[in-house]
């Protein structure tokens, strides 16, 4: 553990990754980009861009830093082991085997994700510290999916991007293959990042087989398995076991935790739910291996 792709292979792949402008979808190989000055995520090749998206993007611009959680879901989704697990989390939430004909109809639905400590002894540095400030290296971890279903009618700049990526695919003559978007949402920010996710025949036939899920647990390279049913938390088991294995961080998921991604620990804790990713947080304790430790 854990296997797939080396750190040299996610930065290979970064650069087969477009930006995009939000408005227009002109990538960054047509035109410059730039980004937008309060939240740093959005990208607009023009001010007549920006002015146009403005009455959509306001409601989710705000004033941070978004760019080093935008550099961890790239590397996430490009990462062809974790996007294919991903596929299969979304294609059972959405009951993508039952719907013969829900392969051209667009849909989104909403990943929770944290900051966690690398290593278990640092949530009691988090948990009995008051200086959030001491540096605590964390890694990438799902905790939660949210689904509003079909019929719901996207937003324009979503109906943009699923159109565009449903185009690659019909030019490639995929006909296996089915795309939705995904949007990752973390520690109750208001700005979010939505990335097309390609559904292939292998994420598919995983839910066809409909077996139990090998979770592994132990430490470093000892890894054992326990089997637990399938479901969408078993396969983000699987995902946050991987992240969690990878000690050498071949993946490039792990990061500085922020003052907010200890706070959501505290919280989550302190069974103080009022935050919705302290929720989301203390489900993952709650059905995961990892924390049996703590009981």
């Amino acid at each position: 553990m854990p296997l797939g792709p080396s750190s040299k292979e996610i930065r290979k792949a970064r650069r087969r990754v477009k930006p995009s402008c939000t408005n227009c979808l002109k990538t960054s190989q047509e035109c410059g980009l730039k980004r937008c000055e309060m939240c740093k995520v959005a990208l607009y090749c023009s001010k007549e861009c920006q002015k146009k998206n403005w009455p959509e993007h306001k409601v989710i611009c705000t004033e941070s830093d978004g760019r080093p959680i935008i550099s961890l879901i790239r590397d996430f989704v490009i990462n062809e082991i974790l996007h294919t697990l991903l596929g299969a989390i979304v294609a059972m939430k959405m009951d993508i085997l039952n719907d013969p004909n829900i392969r051209r109809k667009p849909f989104k639905v909403r990943i929770e994700f944290a900051i966690e400590p690398v290593n278990l002894v640092d949530f009691h540095t988090i948990l009995e510290s008051t200086d959030d400030s001491e540096p605590i290296l964390g890694m990438l971890q799902l905790t939660g999916i949210v689904s509003n279903g079909y019929g719901i009618p996207l937003d324009p700049g979503s109906q943009r991007l699923w159109e565009r990526a449903q185009k690659q695919l019909d030019d490639l003559e995929v006909w296996d293959s089915l795309v939705g978007l995904v949007e990752f949402t973390n520690n109750d920010d208001i700005q979010a990042i939505v990335l097309p996710l390609y559904i292939h025949e292998d994420a598919l036939v995983m839910l066809k087989d409909g077996k139990q899920v090998p979770i592994p647990t132990g430490n470093g390279r000892d890894a054992t398995f326990i089997r637990k049913s399938m479901s969408t938390s078993s396969y983000m088991e699987v995902i946050n076991s991987a992240i969690r294995f990878d000690t050498e961080n071949r993946w490039l998921l792990r990061r500085k935790m922020r003052v907010s991604d200890k706070k959501v620990i505290k919280d989550a804790v302190a069974n103080n739910l009022q935050s919705p990713a302290a929720l989301y947080f203390r489900d993952k304790m709650e059905r995961e291996l990892i924390y049996k430790w703590k009981r």
